[in-house]
């Protein structure tokens, strides 16, 4: 289960791969690991990026994590799950949902729904924003090396 999943980050990355965006999986932050983070230059913009195969009790606690420091926040789950409960479909406007699925040897991805607004309106939270930009730039430098 693990390898599908280092494969679906991977896939998800190649997917959301844009000019002007830095894109890292597994990302640590405070005491946690983000699935994935990306950074669009151009719009100065924070996404995180959470993926769930299983274990979705975890999901509320980990959305609330990821709106600590983005600006905006996405679940991506099986499109199975996606079409098999109601849940999904009435997440809070402000979480945006991405589904995937096999599709002959590759994985296909769909945005289902955009989150209607940014969540950084506090101070604290952008401080908190603007420090996680700054471990993005020491990356970005690193592997262009």
């Amino acid at each position: 289960m693990k390898l599908y999943e280092d494969k679906i980050k991977h896939r998800l990355c190649l997917f959301l791969k844009g000019p002007n965006k830095i894109l890292l999986s597994e990302f640590p932050f405070l005491s946690r690991i983000v699935d994935v983070v990306v950074y669009d230059e151009n719009l100065d913009e924070l996404s995180a990026i959470e993926i769930k195969m299983k274990n979705f009790r975890e999901l509320i606690d980990q959305i609330n994590f990821c709106r600590y420091f983005a600006d905006k926040v996405f679940i991506a789950i099986p499109q199975e799950k996606f079409q098999t409960t109601n849940k999904y479909k009435i997440l809070p406007e402000d979480i945006g949902l991405i589904t995937f699925r096999r599709k002959n040897r590759s994985i296909v991805f769909k945005f289902e729904k955009y989150p209607k607004h940014s969540f950084l309106k506090d101070r604290k939270l952008a401080c908190q924003s603007r420090i996680l930009l700054e471990k993005f730039k020491k990356v970005k430098l690193k592997n262009n090396v």
